[in-house]
């Protein structure tokens, strides 16, 4: 089962979740703030393998976006995708993410490549930032 969190990217993540064989997809839209979504509303991950984050649709600061990121990786087993459309290679976020065990990154500035990362993603493959 997956959760996505994202206030535009709808369609990209059930489709590309679908085509990869996943059609159990949760997708939460007009989150304002994901740290008090996923911490004190959602309260229970337990039932997801993974989670996608658009970090492109919050309006937290770069350092909430980890703690709760962080937050996540540590409470539950559960795979974390940060979708970051428009972020580039060696982004500073992307890069702290990364060292924080973050090895899933949803980047790409065309819609093949962005569907090849969902597959590579959601296959468990590392990448590098």
């Amino acid at each position: 089962m997956i959760l996505a969190i994202s206030n535009e990217q709808e369609k990209l993540i059930s489709e590309c979740c679908r085509e990869n064989g996943f059609e159990d997809v949760q997708i939460y839209t007009g989150i304002k703030n994901l740290n008090s979504f996923i911490i004190r509303d959602l309260r229970n991950l337990n039932n997801f393998r993974y989670i996608i984050i658009d970090i492109t649709s919050t309006k937290e600061s770069e350092e909430e976006i980890i703690r709760t990121v962080v937050a996540i990786k540590s409470m539950y087993n559960i795979r974390v995708i940060i979708m970051a459309l428009g972020y580039k290679v060696g982004n500073t976020l992307l890069s702290k993410l990364f060292l924080e065990g973050i090895y899933n990154f949803i980047i790409g500035d065309n819609y093949q490549t962005q569907k090849e990362e969902f597959t590579s993603s959601l296959s468990g493959e590392r990448k590098s930032i």
